[in-house]
């Protein structure tokens, strides 16, 4: 986003989150760093919905965010399969 010239305003990162142990530790490598990322978990409300619950997370969030926000979508899966999406809020 730095390079992009945008001051990053991240408000809520939505994660694939099958993995639980995956997620923290991510949470704590950015904090070390100073960055400190809202990420929601489903799983113990809606079990393993694989590439829909960063969608339902993000339904969920969507609420909350205000134009401008920055919203950080990551998914991740089996046979390192990524991709990561980050999209500015509109009005």
């Amino acid at each position: 986003m730095q390079r992009l010239g945008e001051t990053p305003r991240i408000a809520v990162a939505i994660v694939h989150h099958a993995n639980y142990k995956i997620n923290k530790l991510k949470e704590k490598q950015l904090a070390g760093l100073g960055i400190k990322l809202n990420m929601p978990w489903l799983l113990s409300e809606f079990g393993n919905v694989s590439a829909a619950s960063n969608m339902i997370a993000f339904l969920r969030e969507l609420p909350k965010l205000k134009p401008g926000d920055h919203v950080l979508i990551d998914g991740f899966g089996a046979g390192t399969y990524y991709d990561v999406l980050a999209v500015e809020m509109g009005a």
